[in-house]
């Protein structure tokens, strides 16, 4: 298993991507994302949370376990593109489940310039 925090442009964990062999012996991303904040809007302050490190984390291995994501929060697709290299790089010999391929292939324009 990896892990990688997700940081907002002042350096403050904003959420966890997090990456396992799965039950089918294949690779599974799961991630958790705090909703807005640190943002300073009157609506934002409502409707926001403080991103708590430990509940992230348990929340995106749980996804990870259950593989269905189907979208990655926009505010998080860079850092993805990422993680998924880095993925790579970890499980060498491990294959992507089938749902994460198709993720991949929804951002592989992106994806496909940092490959090498």
């Amino acid at each position: 298993m990896i892990f990688e925090y997700v940081k907002d442009r002042k350096n403050r964990k904003v959420g966890i991507f997090v990456a396992i062999k799965n039950s089918k012996n294949k690779v599974s991303i799961g991630f958790s994302k705090a909703k807005n904040p640190y943002s300073k809007t009157l609506k934002s302050i409502f409707n926001s949370d403080k991103f708590n490190l430990e509940l992230g984390k348990e929340i995106a291995i749980g996804r990870a376990e259950k593989d269905n994501i189907e979208e990655i929060p926009f505010s998080m697709k860079q850092q993805f593109i990422h993680f998924v290299a880095r993925c790579r790089r970890y499980f060498k010999n491990i294959p992507f489940s089938e749902n994460l391929v198709n993720l991949i292939e929804k951002n592989s324009s992106k994806i496909s310039l940092i490959e090498n």
